[in-house]
């Protein structure tokens, strides 16, 4: 590896591994889980805003799409991608495609916990 080399300038604009062009990012989580995304920081950009409801809005400005996808998918029905509107249509499609796996069922009982607006 080049002596030169610092991994960290190299990914200083990632959300993990994977460098990209960075984009701005806005996601909503609900109540239920916002203390466990308030403890942390997830990237070195991120604003983080309380709403009246208890719901935070994570925003930061990174690249590395994949890795978000996965990362918002791992939290389910509490969170919500709010910009940009090109990866909040990617992960509309994803649920569609979900729901020919899984099927249409009634939410679950605490659904209201989560952020169906």
């Amino acid at each position: 590896m080049p002596e030169e080399f610092r991994p960290e300038d190299q990914f200083k604009s990632a959300f993990g591994m994977v460098e990209e062009a960075p984009m701005a990012v806005s996601i909503r989580f609900s109540p239920t889980i916002a203390h466990t995304i308030n403890d942390r920081v997830w990237h070195p950009t991120q604003t983080i805003r309380q709403e009246q409801d208890g719901s935070i809005v994570l925003s930061f400005t990174a690249g590395g799409k994949m890795e978000m996808i996965a990362w918002i998918l791992s939290y389910g029905r509490h969170a919500e991608v709010l910009e940009p509107a090109g990866l909040r249509e990617e992960l509309k499609a994803i649920a569609m495609e979900m729901t020919g796996i899984y099927g249409v069922f009634p939410p679950p009982p605490d659904c209201g916990q989560g952020l169906s607006r």
